[in-house]
């Protein structure tokens, strides 16, 4: 024995410790990239997201900025009526953040989301198209209920997305976009009804509308998808 059985068995394993050294460094770095990876893509479902609530922040402000002027001069309502039908769309919201406490739980935030849009972009449609007054407080009402369970689903959908620590932040940019559309939307309504009439600007408060869904729904595609490449991976589904 040249240099003893402790030296000898030391130098026999220096080998293995290697090896674990590396294969731990490329496992603690394929971890991260993969950590890297799904933050990017979490960040990118954010930022699509927050487009698309503020697009459809703009045709709801619109609609909600002009209601009273629309009530009198093409529905016919004595301007007394007309100051309070604004109160029905928050009469209407006080019931969809009721219904959705319901059924929120049993349904997709964003199957929610895609729902509540698209049901809002003909309702808008509609308004135009009806001079009953019972029906224009129906529609309203209803506007109003949509309203109502949209935005608890938005913030459902946020709260599983977002890190903990980042919601208030997240929250916080929420307030601003909407604040952001309700101080555009009168503007750019505005002059729109100046050149073509009130009743287009209200139709064209659909357009933002519906170009929400198409984002939501684009959300919602590549959600499903990488939810469906995660439980494959983990052979969760056939």
């Amino acid at each position: 024995q040249i240099w003893g059985w402790k030296t000898t068995c030391l130098l026999l394993s220096l080998p293995g410790y290697f090896l674990a050294y590396a294969y731990l460094k490329s496992k603690r770095s394929k971890k991260n990239l993969k950590a890297e990876v799904e933050k990017k893509i979490k960040q990118g479902y954010i930022y699509l997201f927050f487009i698309g609530k503020g697009i459809r922040s703009l045709g709801h402000w619109a609609i909600l900025s002009f209601l009273p002027l629309y009530a009198t001069d093409y529905i016919g309502l004595k301007p007394e009526i007309s100051a309070w039908i604004i109160s029905v769309i928050f009469t209407g919201v006080f019931l969809g953040n009721v219904i959705s406490s319901r059924i929120i739980d049993k349904s997709h935030s964003l199957v929610l989301l895609l729902s509540t849009t698209i049901i809002t972009t003909f309702l808008i449609l509609g308004i135009t198209f009806i001079v009953q007054p019972i029906s224009i407080v129906l529609l309203i009402g209803t506007l109003g209920i949509l309203q109502g369970i949209y935005f608890p689903s938005q913030n459902t959908w946020l709260t599983f997305i977002c890190p903990v620590n980042h919601l208030g932040k997240i929250f916080g940019i929420g307030f601003f976009i909407e604040g952001l559309s309700a101080t555009i939307a009168p503007t750019l309504y505005g002059w729109i009804a100046d050149q073509s009439g009130l009743v287009w600007a209200y139709r064209l408060a659909a357009v933002p509308s519906f170009i929400s869904f198409i984002l939501f729904s684009i959300l919602y595609f590549l959600e499903n998808k990488q939810d469906k490449a995660h439980k494959m991976k983990f052979n969760l589904i056939d």
